[in-house]
């Protein structure tokens, strides 16, 4: 009984070992992913922020960090409309409602202070 016991407990422990390797495996991926997804989002001269439904900022490029005067770190879990002039948040929500309901992006142009910015929000 004793023999039978310890080969179950061998066999277990090295499914366990396989499942750490896998897990190892996938963190490692993860990653790498994320540091492509970085990489990529910061070589655009544009503002790119990835907002969820309600405004809270997941993640932001470095351009866009810069423009908010924040690192990452701070400006995520943040609602970018609590960043904005009211006039332009309550413009900017208007988009993203849209953007919502329809599921399809929208373009505009907008003049801010003298300046006119072509803002793309696309659904994710």
């Amino acid at each position: 009984m004793v023999k039978k016991r310890m080969t179950e407990l061998t066999e277990a422990n090295a499914r366990l070992k396989q499942e750490i390797k896998n897990l190892k495996q996938a963190e490692k991926a993860i990653r790498e992913k994320a540091t492509r997804l970085r990489a990529i989002i910061n070589a655009n001269d544009n503002l790119i922020l990835l907002i969820d439904l309600n405004g809270t900022v997941v993640t932001a490029n470095e351009n866009a960090c810069a423009r908010y005067g924040k690192t990452l770190d701070a400006l995520k879990g943040l609602n970018i409309f609590s960043l904005m002039p009211p006039e332009l948040a309550a413009s900017r929500k208007k988009i993203a409602d849209t953007v919502i309901r329809s599921k399809q992006p929208v373009c505009c142009l907008e003049e801010i202070d003298g300046m006119f910015y072509n803002s793309i929000v696309t659904p994710v």
